[in-house]
């Protein structure tokens, strides 16, 4: 990673990265599926910086990484579908960004072909 005064907007994109990477499979999780969906998709993905660019640096000035924690929920998932919320934060505790993101889900099949029982019982029940 370059230093953040020659690639400041590289470290924010890192960011978002970070925070769409796992986000959805939040939802999963909430709609109690785990991996028994075929698809997933995001249907929007907002992140708001609270800060200007040096809290968010990836790298400190020797170059070693920088860690963040970010806090995620779901706070409504139903219907094949739910909502991602999460907030970013720094080592001394300063909340530095949040994010949301509403995203699909396809309930069925997985990537490894299976059927999860639960995710069709549910289904038949109309709680998917």
């Amino acid at each position: 990673m370059p230093p953040l005064a020659l690639a400041p907007n590289l470290h924010l994109c890192a960011h978002l990265y970070a925070s769409d990477r796992n986000s959805l499979f939040i939802i999963a999780n909430n709609l109690d599926v785990g991996d028994g969906f075929s698809h997933m998709a995001s249907l929007s993905h907002t992140v708001v910086f609270h800060t200007d660019n040096a809290p968010l640096a990836m790298t400190d000035d020797s170059g070693a990484p920088v860690w963040f924690c970010q806090e995620a929920w779901s706070s409504r998932a139903a219907g094949g579908r739910g909502l991602h919320l999460s907030r970013i934060w720094d080592a001394e505790d300063r909340h530095l960004a949040s994010t949301w993101q509403e995203g699909l889900l396809r309930v069925g099949e997985n990537k490894y072909g299976k059927m999860r029982q639960e995710s069709l019982e549910k289904r038949k029940r109309g709680k998917l």
